[in-house]
């Protein structure tokens, strides 16, 4: 473990969580992905988006965000994006984008523009001048209308006939007292008529014209000074859209006239919707560009939405003030940060976000609507352009998936930042881990950590690598376990290293409930391993149970029975189809050691059962390969072993020990069984000698190993373990001959025995 090494003074506490994140990369676990992420910071303007790769907890989301938080604080704010509406083409409105803060003041100031022009058109309209030309434009075309409709009602009189106004038309009558008309004269007076009120219809429309020439003319005239105004202020961000603007307001200015109530509340609704602005992106209140998280990616969320009210007749309506902005228009000009794994469960959303990074450009898709009835008035807004730069996380394993499933990947995402598992436990590392861990001690705990308990979690870090010697990269597991204190603390002001013990303590707890069970059944016999005495072709080997989210270490007596026979080693397990193909393969490998080492002078004429007991599920892994072939070979040479030994370790075809993983569990394991069914002294486990880095043990199990209650023996191969096995205590001083002297004659002469026995029956 880590006491050994020196306590660095540390130099003050970040001032903040976010900074603390951010010093992350300072690890050198992290080196690799910081060099990466400077790389595709360098090269954000041609569109290098990022594929941060790294294990849960440690640190790939906030440090990467805290990480490019820093970056942009040497950055502008991105613009404001405003969408207005499209006067030339109906439900595409336009995108603009604005200086950060200056949408809000641009909506604010076309607001003010368009109450003014209101304001100056219902004056203009209501003036005496204006109502006087308009009134002798009307009342002169009157005028000549009367005189047509006179003279064309003397003309009847004369004839017999009057002109008769009817609700919906004039009709010619014939007069009372006339003795006699004709019907020819009726007929003209007919044509005349019909001639006379279209000439009153042409004159009224040419009046109508003229009214409304000059209507829009002066209105013009009046409204242009403020209007230049206003198209000063934003030429440079709305150009033609100004002059659009102005043409429009001219086409409807019937909008702007004060009438009674209901009609007026239906105009001023139509006016404001009409020459609204959506401010669609307000960055009014961002110093920098931003650095945005998306938690839960969907179509509207990343691209965002059109939302719809109910209207009287059940319907819906919609317009582009209804518009809603999705993480790729918040983050665009700064940075966007997704989980690998929210945004591939929908195939049809990733082919769609890699369309949108290929051609730069933001689409509002609403794919919930594509089953739906079309609604004529829906926004088709135009594409907003893309300058985002994307950071997706993934984890090793995911990231193995996608490349082998998306063969354009990298198209997409030319820069890879990979976070190491781990780190060596060098002294800037435990440095920068020890000013970390105060860091977060202090946000809980108003005089932080002592220093019993900063080494205790610095030995955690080792821990959780399986190596004395390297730290891990995890390290949010230990600011959860800082955080899970606060539960304990108590009335403590700082933490120690005892409350941390609570916290493990608790967590062992609350998950071991099957651990518990296992135990009790091998101390009561149900599940039998023996811990004291010596037998032959029976081993206690250590192995790993995996129960959820938690392993934990527990003893599997693997037993054998060999025969004269040419079966070579029957793998029960495999042949119960409840082995693994590594399990197989080390069933095969340890033929191949007995073939090599006793089928020099004559053929392997033997038969091996070999099983793990009361195992009723599946087993794989190499890890009890020497196990195997040490009871195989007691069970040749009925010599006995000691049980209270145990032993992991893997194997090749010439005996060398190999490391195994998560050593360090399985000596718990067997250090509890021990000690639940009784610690005699004597008990121990074998390991390989290559994973001695590996043995980060807990403080209870290193004390029983220094207080020699409990025993750790390391062997370079097979032969090692085989003598620490079976050597009778009065030869353990002769270790090294025991094999040579005892057990491998043993187990020649009933090798050749077999052969004996079985060459009178086979050609061999």
């Amino acid at each position: 473990m880590l006491e050994n090494h020196k306590e660095e003074h540390i130099k003050g506490i970040y001032s903040d969580i976010g900074l603390a994140h951010r010093v992350f990369f300072d690890l050198s676990s992290h080196k690799r992905a910081k060099q990466a992420i400077d790389f595709a910071l360098q090269m954000r303007q041609f569109h290098y988006h990022t594929l941060i790769i790294g294990e849960a907890k440690s640190g790939r989301i906030t440090s990467t965000r805290s990480y490019l938080k820093s970056h942009a604080e040497k950055m502008p704010a991105p613009d404001d994006w405003i969408y207005l509406k499209n006067f030339k083409k109906e439900n595409a409105p336009i995108p603009f984008a604005l200086p950060a803060g200056e949408g809000a003041l641009l909506s604010k100031a076309l607001k003010e523009f368009i109450y003014n022009v209101k304001m100056i058109i219902n004056k203009t309209v209501h003036s005496g001048a204006y109502i006087k030309i308009v009134e002798d434009i009307a009342t002169q075309v009157q005028y000549n209308i009367d005189k047509e409709f006179k003279a064309l009602a003397d003309f009847a009189d004369k004839k017999g006939f009057h002109l008769q106004q009817t609700t919906e038309d004039i009709n010619v009558e014939h007069n009372e007292d006339a003795e006699h008309f004709s019907e020819k004269d009726l007929k003209a007076i007919r044509e005349s008529l019909a001639k006379t009120s279209l000439n009153a219809s042409l004159s009224t429309q040419k009046a109508n014209r003229k009214i409304s020439a000059f209507k829009k003319k002066v209105i013009k005239k009046n409204i242009t000074p403020i209007w230049k105004e206003f198209k000063k202020l934003y030429l440079q961000y709305l150009g033609s859209w100004l002059d659009d603007l102005l043409v429009d307001i001219l086409g409807n200015i019937d909008l702007f006239f004060d009438v009674d109530s209901a009609i007026q509340t239906q105009n001023d609704q139509e006016t404001l919707q009409r020459y609204a602005v959506n401010l669609f992106v307000d960055n009014a209140q961002t110093k920098h560009p931003v650095v945005h998280l998306e938690a839960n990616p969907d179509f509207d969320t990343l691209f965002g939405s059109i939302e719809y009210a109910n209207t009287a007749n059940q319907g819906l309506e919609t317009n582009f003030t209804m518009m809603k902005a999705g993480a790729l228009h918040k983050a665009n000009g700064g940075y966007l940060i997704i989980r690998a794994e929210d945004i591939l469960k929908n195939p049809e959303l990733w082919e769609d976000f890699k369309i949108a990074l290929r051609d730069k450009e933001i689409h509002i898709h609403e794919k919930y609507r594509d089953n739906s009835p079309p609604l004529l008035d829906r926004p088709q807004p135009i594409a907003i352009p893309l300058k985002v730069q994307v950071f997706l996380v993934t984890s090793p394993n995911l990231y193995y998936q996608i490349i082998q499933s998306d063969p354009d990947f990298f198209a997409y995402f030319h820069v890879k930042a990979e976070i190491d598992p781990d780190m060596s436990a060098t002294a800037s590392n435990i440095q920068a881990y020890q000013k970390l861990l105060t860091t977060f001690a202090h946000h809980f705990f108003k005089k932080g950590i002592t220093k019993t308990a900063l080494t205790y979690l610095i030995n955690r870090a080792s821990r959780e690598t399986h190596h004395q010697n390297r730290l891990t990269a995890h390290f949010e597991g230990l600011v959860q376990l800082i955080e899970e204190a606060v539960a304990f603390r108590e009335n403590h002001l700082s933490l120690d290293k005892e409350t941390i013990q609570k916290v493990l303590d608790a967590r062992h707890q609350r998950q071991c409930r099957i651990e518990d069970q296992t135990i009790r059944e091998i101390k009561n016999g149900i599940v039998m391993i023996d811990t004291k005495h010596e037998r032959v072709g029976q081993i206690n080997a250590l192995t790993i149970l995996s129960v959820g989210d938690e392993d934990f270490g527990v003893p599997s007596k693997i037993s054998a029975q060999t025969y004269a026979g040419t079966d070579g080693v029957i793998n029960i397990e495999h042949q119960t189809e409840m082995a693994g193909p590594l399990q197989q393969k080390s069933a095969l490998i340890l033929e191949g050691y007995l073939k090599g080492t006793f089928a020099q002078d004559f053929p392997l004429c033997c038969g091996a059962s070999l099983t793990f007991e009361q195992s009723y599920g599946g087993v794989d892994g190499d890890s009890a390969s020497m196990a195997e072939l040490i009871v195989i070979l007691s069970s040749l040479a009925k010599q006995p072993i000691r049980q209270e030994i145990a032993i992991t370790g893997s194997m090749n075809q010439f005996g060398e020990a190999q490391a195994v993983g998560s050593v360090h569990i399985k000596i718990e394991g067997y250090y509890r069984v021990c000690v639940e069914t009784g610690l005699t002294g004597s008990q121990g486990v074998i390991v390989p000698k290559a994973n001695v880095n590996n043995l980060t043990l807990r403080p209870a199990i290193q004390r029983a190993i220094d207080a020699k209650q409990f025993h750790i023996y390391t062997v370079s191969n097979v032969i090692e373990a085989m003598n620490i096995l079976m050597a009778p205590s009065a030869d353990k001083n002769k270790l090294e001959d025991f094999y040579q002297t005892t057990v491998f004659p043993k187990i020649y002469n009933k090798l050749m025995q077999y052969h004996q026995i079985l060459k009178p029956h086979f050609k061999i």
